[in-house]
């Protein structure tokens, strides 16, 4: 029987060529002189690319069959196969967004929902009105938007620069921070569920089987009560008396939401074991990743391309965030920032030295300033 490593080792083309002219040999069958052209040669050299081809797609059936080694497609249906778990699709940014008539030139008849298109930035980011709403003379109205788009793209900062799709005369649209959230987003958008994360929360599916159960298992029980809910820590060093924990919460783009922190509590409390201590919610503290570097170009691209690709590469670093706490080295922000198309060196002012993360803290993606010299 052929082992693991035997079934999973892949030849290239020429390697399977080589073999399949020793096997030739081993039959009495003489390739010297052959012509490139000739049949024999070509049907020899079909018969290698085929074999190498073969062993990449049996690789791929291997991996594909174990938790551990499949990826994309493979990785949804063992986990759907084996932890009967689907992985957590793309979300749309939701908020409120800000009609006002700003020239007195109102009232503004009521808009249906869909009716009204809101754009932001180049390439533009829409976001359509989830409700039907309209404006009185001289006032405004807070309506919910919705991104058309899926992921973190709608994910735009507070007070951004907006516009009508359809010119609304007279009338202007802002995304200020709503009261105390600090933001104008209710339902932040996110990604996909990445490879890592759906297997992690796949494992953790296990502890959660009986009742009670330890960390991972009221980890994988908060997804399990709010599925954008995707970087939770758990503190089970008795922090509020003898079997206390303490949990927190966050989502792929910041920290949970009143109402997130709220559905998780009430979700685990009931399924406590019996004679546990108690088990408090909170949302995840926060750090925001503030940034100031000049970057040196080689003049290649703009200084605009080269700051877009920063803020980009900077927000990509918070997203990726797989376990609340820890810490943000200088190192990976200088290699991140080094990899961007036309950037040769940089200088990292801020920070000014690794950052070790409060507990159970989530990143944020901080303001950058930028100087490109």
């Amino acid at each position: 029987m052929a082992t693991l490593a035997q079934i999973r080792t892949v030849q290239t083309e020429a390697e399977a060529l080589a073999d399949l002219l020793v096997d030739l040999a081993a039959e009495g069958v003489s390739y010297t002189g052959w012509q490139f052209t000739a049949i024999q040669s070509a049907l020899t050299r079909i018969a290698a690319r085929n074999d190498a081809a073969m062993q990449a797609i049996r690789l791929s059936v291997v991996d594909g069959g174990f938790p551990n080694t499949a990826l994309g497609a493979w990785l949804d249906a063992t986990i759907r196969g084996f932890y009967n778990l689907p992985r957590t699709p793309a979300a749309k940014t939701i908020g409120t967004f800000r009609i006002t008539d700003s020239s007195n030139v109102g009232p503004l008849a009521t808009k249906i929902v869909g009716e009204v298109r809101v754009t932001y930035g180049d390439p533009a980011i829409i976001f359509t009105n989830r409700e039907a709403f309209s404006v009185a003379l001289s006032g405004y109205t807070d309506v919910s938007f919705v991104a058309e788009v899926a992921g973190t793209s709608g994910n735009i900062p507070n007070s951004s620069t907006l516009g009508f799709v359809t010119a609304i005369p007279g009338f202007t649209v802002t995304n200020p921070a709503v009261g105390a959230t600090g933001t104008w987003i209710t339902m932040a958008g996110s990604a996909a569920e990445s490879d890592a994360a759906y297997l992690r929360r796949a494992i953790a599916r296990w502890s959660s089987l009986g009742a009670g159960g330890n960390a991972s298992a009221v980890a994988y029980r908060c997804t399990q009560a709010d599925s954008a809910l995707t970087l939770i820590g758990v503190d089970d060093a008795n922090p509020n008396g003898p079997g206390s924990a303490d949990v927190y919460l966050a989502t792929a783009s910041g920290t949970a939401s009143g109402g997130q922190v709220t559905t998780a509590d009430a979700y685990l409390q009931p399924r406590k074991a019996v004679g546990t201590g108690g088990l408090r919610c909170f949302a995840a503290p926060t750090y925001s990743n503030a940034i100031t570097a000049t970057l040196y170009s080689d003049g290649t691209r703009s200084s605009s391309e080269i700051e877009d690709d920063a803020d980009a590469a900077m927000a990509l670093l918070a997203s990726e965030q797989a376990a609340l706490g820890g810490y943000i080295y200088r190192a990976e922000l200088t290699q991140r920032l080094m990899d961007i198309d036309g950037v040769v060196n940089l200088t990292l002012t801020t920070p000014a030295a690794d950052v070790t993360l409060v507990s159970f803290a989530r990143i944020i993606d901080g303001s950058h300033t930028w100087t490109v010299a």
